[in-house]
Order: structure tokens, then C-alpha cells, then sequence
């Protein structure tokens, strides 16, 4: 059993979406005094597989943030949310059916709009502008690590499949 096996299964039980500790609750969790290091050098509390202590957070669904040796104090937060699962992709062939009454006046004004504008059917509408919301969507998470990774050259690709493995 990892020494760190207490600290895995506190965050595991959880159902928070972020738990902050101080580390003195951390040691009561583990039943143990942290080592020297942990007081010492933030990256002891780095999210990195290559240490026991980090992988019991990372294999329970945790990371950690705002790491702060001066107040001796983090916070766990959740990898992944509990409630997001991977989506399921769809079986090609399968209908989806979209319940008006589950519209807001404003959506069913947006798909009005386009079935007026593109002589459309409301079921193209519907399609449309799902579809147009999913690149949008792919173009801003394109961006958004383009932002933090100037020098980055992976292309949308990787980076779509990144999003999805990470959720």
C-alpha cells in the first residue's frame, strides 16, 4: 500500500469540487507528518506521475493549485468534474429529436431566423447551427492554446482530442 493510499482515498470520497487544505489536515489525513519538502519546494506538490505522493492525488481525480508553503496551505481540485463523462459518440443513422417546448423564445427565434434566411427546414436549422456552434467552439479551444503556447505546432487535431481525453 502507498504511503499516500489515506490521501487517495480522502480525495476520492469527496464530492467537492475543490478542497482546500492546509497542510497540517493533509497529515491528519495521512496519519503522518508531510516530509521536510513538502514545507520546502512547491514542486513537491507539482501534478507529476513520477512521484508516489502526486500520483495518489492525480489517480484519484485531483490536482493541485494555489500551493502556498508560506501560509502552509493548497488547494485539491477536480481533473476531471464528476458530472462531465465522456460523451458517447452517436450511432450514424440515429435521430435525434428536439422538443420545441425545450427551446427558450430566444433559441426558437435563432432557428426561426435562419429557416427564414436559408429557406430551411427548422431540423437543417437545428443542425446548422449545432454544427456552427461546434466549430466555433474547436476555433476558441484552438485558440486558447495557441494563447498559452505561442511556439505550440500541434494542430487542431491533437488539440481536439486533448479536450476530449481530458474531460
Amino acid at each position: 500500500m502507498s504511503r499516500y493510499e489515506s490521501l487517495r482515498q480522502f480525495l476520492k470520497a469527496s464530492a467537492a469540487a475543490q478542497t482546500p487544505l492546509s497542510f497540517q489536515e493533509v497529515e491528519k489525513v495521512l496519519g503522518r507528518s508531510l516530509p521536510p519538502s513538502a514545507r520546502k519546494h512547491p514542486a513537491w506538490w507539482a501534478n507529476t506521475r513520477s512521484h508516489s505522493h502526486a500520483a495518489s492525488w492525480l489517480d484519484a481525480g485531483w490536482k493541485t493549485e494555489a500551493v502556498d508553503l508560506g501560509e502552509e496551505r493548497l488547494v485539491f481540485v477536480r481533473a476531471v468534474p464528476r458530472s462531465i463523462s465522456p460523451p458517447r459518440l452517436p450511432d450514424r443513422g440515429e435521430t435525434l429529436t428536439v422538443p420545441l417546448e425545450g427551446l427558450t423564445g430566444a433559441g426558437l427565434h435563432l432557428v426561426d431566423d435562419y429557416v427564414k434566411q436559408n429557406s430551411a427546414t427548422r431540423t437543417e436549422a437545428v443542425l446548422a447551427i449545432v454544427n456552427a456552434i461546434g466549430r466555433d467552439r474547436r476555433r476558441e479551444l484552438l485558440e486558447s492554446f495557441r494563447r498559452r503556447s505561442p511556439n505550440m505546432t500541434s494542430n487542431s487535431v491533437d488539440l481536439i482530442r486533448e479536450d476530449r481525453d481530458a474531460r
